[in-house]
């Protein structure tokens, strides 16, 4: 029989035993999360310490760098989004997740087979709000909900969990904590590294503590000059990366350089070697190489003629630089042009006069490394570079210029090149280095004065510590050398300097050159003394005249010349007046006595009012004062021996014309040999004896030739010296008129037309026959005209020995007279002289 179902009342709620179950195993799952997910988490974050330790690590190994801070700051940001993916993952999101009561239920179930779904079965039926049962079935619910709370109070909730998750996740935390812990008090400098590099919000650029430290910087030839690396504000970054401007061609030496101590008070370890890594900007290549060691802390490289700008990166021990090097070639500075503005002392007469007539400053474009000027000369010097110029320095063996955008200075040297003092010159000269606008100009003017003593000139600068005024001229020694040292503004100083030498042309005294005419060494007490001669200066002649001193007087007195220079003239020539192109010196009015010595010279002196006047004399020329008598005498044995060679001129013509006299008849003989026929056995002596006689006749042509023109030569000598004693003995006032006339017109002119007409006609001829022999043609007709000729010329110049002889004679007669007149003096003097005697001892008689 079916039994009536009846609704029963559901539990309202879970029986407290079973609530406080579930509670507790609730509680236990979140505990347990969240020490696996802390666990974990701090694992991964261990793990991401000892990556980004390990790859710093092997980066500096690798490259000698710290990591990049693009890479620090990515890791940084990556590990940040690890961690707390990780703790979201295992610890946060696991723990927000809800717990239901029926699975926790079913967790105990699983774990605890002996509940047999009792408890599953209660958390049911508390869920449920009603439930339509049989009174068996409400009774048996009841009591399985019964057996489920007391089972419950005896479940060991801690054997749900797996305990080995736990145990590892926790192991590795502790393990992770104590090896970063143990580390960090290990090597704190590590740690302090590791912080300083991933240190996200300030990360350094260089973190690792290095043992070796290197600074480069360039050494500059000559002198040794240190440059240093700049930055982009233009400040010298003490041996850091930064740029270096070269110039173009020159060659680059790197020092680098291992500092005594580094920023920690520590000295840097020195490495082995040092390599050199490098890449030129342009894209032609790169390179390496390994620096030379100097000395215990230095390192050199030199790369020759450098002509292209680089970067390049030096190694050492632990150290390398980030940030490479760079050298950027430019242009060094130079010495465009050079400009001289000349205005040369007053009196070379050299300056162009403007309007007013005031001098006008000549300008002159140097060509090459000298220059010459007239010493004394006020000169502007104007150089021009090829680009702006921060400094300046000229130099000579006397001085040194400074100039500046700031101050401009004159350093005087010693003989010795030491320095003396130095003294600021005008602000003014200072402030041609820049531009109206400020900018570094490119360009520089300064004057000086090329003096003979600029040395001593130099010497009393500066007196009294004051700057020197801007339109004074520095003083330049002549033949000085002068080096222009430029400095641009890439704070390049060019190796080699400009070098300009200014030669000081001295002013010369002038040149005199003189002659006597008609005059020898011996002159009379009348005597007109001709000089023939030309004065001349390279800028002027401002005074001339004799000078002469008698015996032996040392001290020159001076004679005026009838026409002196004027207007400074460079070039006197010495003349009376047109016509007579000499200077005579008048013996007559020195009063002189037979015996005396004469000196006679021409005087000259310059128009240098400056460091002169400079002066000279010609050749002395010394006269002994004779009697009219002995002059006479001496000059008749000079016509005694031009006679003698006349003679001789005329035997040599004779012998030439005899010579010539022969041939001719051998010519008459070689026709007939010629239109002979000889036998054939005597045929070769036959045209031997015609080849000798032909053989005579060139050489008869050539040997007459030769000796007219010889003879000629003396002939001419013969004629100027006749002149020369007509010239002599009119000069000296001991001349008549027929002995001028005699000279003259028997002697000089015949000797004249001789020489003039008649040996020109003879040699004329000559060369004819001389011609027809090489022709071949037949040389009788010339020969006899030579022959015919020479007989002429030698009727004349016997008929001018025969003048010579008689003048020879003439002049016998004349010392004749005067041996007689000597004798009559002589006669006359003792016959007075006896009378004399005579008058004195009559007076005697009288007076005893």
């Amino acid at each position: 029989m079916a039994t009536a179902s009846v609704p029963l009342q559901s539990p309202a709620q879970l029986r407290p035993e079973i609530d406080a179950v579930l509670g507790q195993l609730r509680t236990r799952i979140r505990r347990y999360v969240l020490l696996e997910g802390t666990a974990l988490t701090i694992v991964a974050l261990g793990a991401l310490f000892w990556l980004s330790l390990g790859v710093d690590w092997a980066w500096f190994q690798l490259s000698k760098l710290e990591l990049p801070v693009w890479f620090r700051i990515l890791f940084d940001i990556a590990a940040a989004c690890v961690i707390v993916t990780a703790f979201l993952t295992w610890v946060a999101l696991r723990l927000l997740r809800t717990l239901r009561t029926k699975a926790l239920a079913l967790v105990l179930e699983r774990r605890f087979p002996e509940l047999d779904d009792r408890l599953i079965t209660a958390v049911e039926a508390s869920d449920s709000s009603q439930i339509a049962a049989t009174a068996l079935s409400a009774s048996m619910l009841e009591r399985t909900i019964d057996d489920a709370a007391r089972a419950s109070e005896s479940l060991r909730i801690g054997d749900v969990f797996e305990k080995k998750p736990l145990r590892r996740a926790v192991i590795g935390a502790v393990i992770v904590v104590i090896t970063i812990a143990t580390f960090g008090v290990a090597n704190a400098d590590a740690m302090e590294r590791w912080w300083r590099a991933f240190n996200i919000i300030n990360p350094q650029a260089e973190y690792w503590n290095r043992q070796t430290e290197l600074r480069v910087h360039v050494v500059v030839q000559p002198g040794e000059v240190v440059k240093h690396f700049r930055d982009a504000a233009g400040n010298p970054t003490a041996g850091k990366p930064g740029e270096y401007k070269h110039p173009r061609g020159g060659d680059l030496i790197l020092i680098v350089e291992v500092p005594e101590t580094n920023a920690q008070g520590e000295a840097p370890v020195v490495p082995d070697q040092i390599e050199l890594q490098y890449r030129f900007v342009d894209g032609r290549g790169n390179g390496r190489a390994y620096l030379s060691k100097l000395g215990d802390r230095q390192f050199k490289h030199a790369i020759g003629g450098l002509q292209d700008s680089m970067l390049f990166w030096i190694t050492g021990g632990d150290f390398t630089n980030r940030t490479p090097y760079r050298i950027t070639v430019v242009d060094p500075p130079r010495v465009d042009s050079i400009v001289l503005e000349n205005l040369y002392p007053e009196y070379t007469g050299k300056n162009a006069l403007d309007e007013k007539g005031d001098p006008i400053p000549e300008r002159q474009l140097v060509q090459g490394t000298q220059v010459s000027l007239p010493r004394e000369t006020d000169l502007f010097m104007n150089v021009s570079a090829n680009k702006p110029l921060v400094g300046v320095r000229l130099q000579t063996s006397a001085f040194e210029v400074r100039l500046t955008a700031d101050a401009a200075t004159l350093t005087l040297f010693s003989p010795e090149g030491e320095p003396q003092r130095t003294i600021a010159l005008d602000q003014s000269v200072a402030a041609q280095m820049l531009e109206p606008d400020g900018s570094p100009a490119s360009a520089f003017r300064l004057r000086f004065l090329l003096a003979a003593n600029a040395r001593n000139k130099l010497a009393d600068l500066g007196a009294g510590g004051k700057s020197l005024p801007a339109d004074l001229a520095i003083p330049l020694p002549p033949d000085t050398a002068i080096q222009i040292y430029l400095e641009d503004v890439d704070d390049i100083s060019g190796a080699d300097p400009a070098r300009l030498i200014v030669n000081g042309v001295v002013d010369t005294p002038p040149a005199i050159e003189t002659r006597l005419r008609g005059v020898g060494s011996v002159v009379t007490r009348k005597a007109v003394i001709p000089v023939v001669g030309r004065i001349s200066d390279d800028y002027g002649i401002a005074s001339a005249r004799f000078e002469y001193r008698l015996d032996d007087v040392e001290k020159w007195e001076a004679a005026k010349f009838q026409v002196e220079p004027k207007d400074y003239v460079r070039e006197f020539t010495l003349k009376r007046e047109e016509g007579q192109e000499f200077e005579r010196f008048e013996v007559l009015k020195l009063a002189l006595q037979n015996g005396q010595k004469l000196t006679l010279t021409v005087y000259a002196e310059d128009g240098d009012n400056l460091n002169g006047p400079n002066t000279s004399r010609s050749d002395t020329y010394a006269f002994k004062i004779v009697s009219n008598e002995e002059l006479l005498t001496i000059l008749y044995g000079k016509e005694l021996n031009l006679r003698r060679q006349f003679e001789q001129i005329i035997k040599e013509v004779e012998t030439m014309q005899k010579d010539l006299v022969l041939h001719r008849g051998r010519v008459q003989e070689a026709k007939a040999m010629r239109a002979a026929a000889p036998p054939d056995q005597e045929r070769a002596k036959h045209e031997e004896q015609l080849k000798e006689i032909e053989t005579a006749i060139v050489v008869t042509a050539e040997r007459s030739l030769h000796q007219v023109r010889k003879n000629a030569a003396e002939t001419a000598v013969i004629e100027v010296s006749f002149g020369e004693i007509l010239e002599e003995l009119v000069n000296n006032a001991v001349h008549t008129q027929q002995q001028v006339d005699r000279i003259e017109g028997l002697i000089v002119k015949p000797l004249r037309n001789v020489n003039a007409v008649r040996y020109p006609n003879v040699d004329q001829l000559l060369g004819l026959y001389k011609l027809a022999n090489e022709k071949g043609n037949d040389p009788t007709s010339a020969i006899d005209q030579s022959v015919a000729a020479s007989g002429e010329m030698i009727e004349q110049m016997k008929s001018i020995l025969n003048e010579m002889r008689d003048l020879v004679e003439f002049h016998e007669m004349v010392k004749e007279l005067e041996t007689i007149i000597q004798d009559h003096k002589d006669v006359t003097d003792e016959a007075k002289k006896k009378r004399k005697e005579q008058l004195l001892k009559t007076l005697k008689g009288l007076t005893d």
